[in-house]
């Protein structure tokens, strides 16, 4: 169970909101999303400092609007993007993350913009 992170925040969109788009996870989906949520406790626990996610779960349909790629890891529920409030702290979670063991990934990409 995630300490820092919910569900919740992991589907909560704007656009899905005023385009009135029902982004609700299925229960595998969820099951992804807990995995991800325990990586960005780890990661909230290596900065001392919160996290803020800023995408997280996305339906087909909500992935599609915002122009995300067709085969989307956000739409299986096992991708974030996140940031602190200070762009220095991107390389240090980047760093981070790719050198911890417990941690696979099939992408990581670093995004400066926040």
């Amino acid at each position: 169970m995630a300490i820092y992170f919910t569900i919740k925040e992991m589907t909560k969109s704007q656009t899905a909101k005023v385009q009135n788009i029902d982004n609700t996870p299925t229960e595998e989906v969820v099951e992804n999303l807990k995995k991800v949520m325990y990586i960005l406790d780890m990661v909230r626990v290596h900065m001392g400092k919160p996290i803020l996610v800023n995408s997280g779960y996305r339906c087909r349909k909500l992935n599609e609007i915002i122009g995300g790629v067709h085969k989307s890891m956000h739409i299986r529920g096992l991708a974030a993007d996140f940031r602190t409030g200070k762009i220095e702290d991107i390389d240090r979670m980047f760093e981070f993350l790719k050198k911890t063991p417990c941690i696979t990934f099939t992408t990581l990409s670093l995004m400066s913009n926040q």
